[in-house]
């Protein structure tokens, strides 16, 4: 109800909330700040303060595999507990990882534990949401 009240059906445009309003700002703060780094070091602990305001303790952005490749070779920028990283590339999960497949096909963020399962994609085992850590 909030969203049609901000709608402008005459002009077609939506009214920006106070509450958009300081998303934005905040948007333009964190990449400006993102721009003055001059590390991979500076730019994950922009990253990660930016994300834990929306809940997200962990992250990996990271490019797609082809075969081959390990998940450390695609890797760009990682926040997330050493033993995860560990158990990852041990069980070389970046081969059946439905995340990464998911990845294919979507164009906005999503939480790991939300790309669908398919335990008939790979004859190697791959934890389910449940089992997976848990990452947000």
């Amino acid at each position: 109800m909030a969203l049609l009240r901000r709608f402008n059906p005459r002009t077609g445009a939506m009214r920006m909330s106070e509450a958009d309003s300081g998303f934005v700002r905040e948007a333009y703060e964190v990449l400006e700040d993102l721009d003055r780094q001059t590390t991979v070091d500076g730019v994950i602990d922009v990253t990660r303060r930016a994300l834990t305001r929306f809940g997200f303790d962990f992250f990996c952005f990271n490019t797609f595999p082809n075969r081959g490749q390990r998940f450390e070779d695609v890797t760009i920028a990682i926040h997330v507990p050493p033993e995860w990283v560990r158990i990852y590339n041990e069980r070389e999960y970046v081969r059946i990882d439905p995340s990464i497949r998911y990845c294919r096909q979507m164009v906005r963020p999503f939480r790991w534990s939300d790309a669908p399962y398919d335990p008939g994609a790979s004859r190697k085992s791959f934890p389910s949401s449940r089992a997976r850590p848990t990452l947000r």
